[in-house]
């Protein structure tokens, strides 16, 4: 049952990061630069590139005995967190 909510959550922390992605990407990127916005499909696929890039922090003993909740909040409110400073950036172009 723990591996299914991992998987789960994976799975929607990778379409909210490919979301987020996109958005920002259209405030910043596409405008400045006059080029084409990214769909969610393909901000999806560089968020999965970027991920598989990035290395990942180990956990230490403290971290691996919090629950799915904690790593769900932390991973959806990152994102969120950075869409909405960049909202509020986006403001002042």
């Amino acid at each position: 049952m723990k591996a299914l909510g991992i998987i789960s959550l994976a799975v929607l922390t990778t379409i909210l990061n490919g979301w987020v992605l996109c958005r920002l990407w259209f405030w910043f990127i596409a405008t400045t630069f006059h080029t084409s916005p990214l769909s969610t499909p393909q901000a999806i696929g560089i968020a999965i590139v970027l991920g598989a890039m990035h290395p990942q922090p180990t956990q230490s003993d403290s971290e691996a005995e919090k629950g799915i909740g904690y790593h769900f909040a932390l991973a959806v409110i990152r994102p969120l967190l950075s869409l909405g400073i960049g909202y509020v950036v986006h403001l002042f172009l």
